[in-house]
């Protein structure tokens, strides 16, 4: 049996709330992410809530947590956007 945890933000609900839940959760239930790979996987955004900081706290707790890639995507692994034109990833 698994229990998954996905983020669906009802009205009234807060999306970066139940984010942060959930990852709190699976850090303690040393749990897996999958990871739905599509081609910009990973982009940073102006957002706190991207697939590039969920990415970064999986790995940042890498003995909590594993990673599952779910390729969904012919680019793979992911190629996602950066560079000097990029808004928020310029390296």
């Amino acid at each position: 049996k698994y229990d998954i945890l996905m983020v669906a933000a009802d009205a009234g609900q807060n999306f970066g709330d139940l984010t942060t839940k959930y990852l709190g959760r699976l850090h303690k239930e040393q749990g897996t992410m999958i990871a739905v790979c599509t081609k910009h996987y990973g982009e940073m955004t102006a957002s706190a809530y991207s697939s590039h900081k969920e990415l970064k706290f999986a790995l940042d707790y890498e003995k909590f947590v594993t990673v599952l890639p779910l390729r969904v995507d012919d680019t793979y692994p992911p190629e996602p956007p950066g560079g000097p034109g990029h808004a928020f990833d310029k390296e």
